[in-house]
């Protein structure tokens, strides 16, 4: 359990060079969780270790581009098949909708 503790927190600190994450939240500017990154980026690893640890599926992101957009979406949209099997496994909302133009 430290070992991916610390690997998150390595994660964290890489990923927070490039986006800003607000304290205490877990969440980047967008809105994100390092389980939306995961699943964006199609690390399926990253994705299978934080479910394990308890984050939920279904975590909806919320910021001025992310308007419910959940790690099942940015998977989608990335191509990332292993990863959306994963998701959907373990739960995700395949109805999940984000607010505004995109539906």
């Amino acid at each position: 359990m430290g070992e991916v503790l610390n690997e998150l927190v390595g994660l964290r600190r890489n990923l927070s060079r490039r986006r800003s994450f607000r304290s205490g939240d877990g969440r980047d500017d967008r809105g994100w969780t390092l389980l939306h990154i995961g699943a964006r980026k199609g690390d399926l690893k990253q994705v299978k270790r934080l479910l394990d640890d308890g984050m939920d599926v279904n975590v909806a992101a919320w910021g001025p581009k992310s308007k419910g957009v959940t790690p099942l979406h940015l998977a989608a949209e990335g191509g990332h098949l292993v990863v959306m099997d994963e998701l959907l496994e373990r739960g995700a909302n395949i109805d999940a909708r984000t607010k505004g133009a995109c539906g």
